[in-house]
């Protein structure tokens, strides 16, 4: 079944209508980490400045229009830290949970980098710190849906 809800697939080669297309999980995960690292006056404040942040490297649909970031606040004394709590769209669920029950639902692939640890477009052996990256770009980014 195809799904209509505008889900966002993450990834090289996208299956649907309204994908979110990388060519380098790498270079998306050191740009997430730098703006972790680096606080608010660094993030992109709207689309089109998170558009042309990773032009090159992630292709957005035009259907999506706006930006929201936010960034969970890790105490250093260890004693207070935020939990911030991100439910995914009612119809995303009421579709995936419609398809699970129907025995159609099936959980998006781990990404070529990750399941391989090698470069998807050289093929080359990741080292663990380039791993970290596009694992940083994979799961930061599909909790943007």
């Amino acid at each position: 079944m195809t799904r209509t809800y505008p889900p966002l697939e993450f990834g090289p080669a996208g299956d649907e209508l309204t994908t979110v297309r990388y060519s380098d999980y790498e270079k998306v995960g050191r740009k997430l980490v730098e703006w972790a690292t680096n606080g608010p006056g660094s993030w992109p404040k709207n689309m089109d400045d998170l558009r042309a942040a990773l032009d090159g490297v992630v292709t957005f649909p035009p259907q999506i229009t706006r930006l929201t970031v936010v960034q969970s606040y890790d105490d250093p004394s260890g004693e207070n830290f935020e939990f911030i709590l991100r439910l995914p769209a009612k119809g995303q669920v009421n579709e995936s949970l419609d398809l699970a029950r129907n025995g159609q639902y099936e959980q998006p692939p781990v990404i070529a980098a990750l399941a391989s640890k090698t470069d998807p477009q050289t093929g080359e052996l990741l080292s663990p710190e380039r791993q970290f990256y596009a694992r940083v770009a994979d799961y930061t980014m599909r909790q943007c849906r």
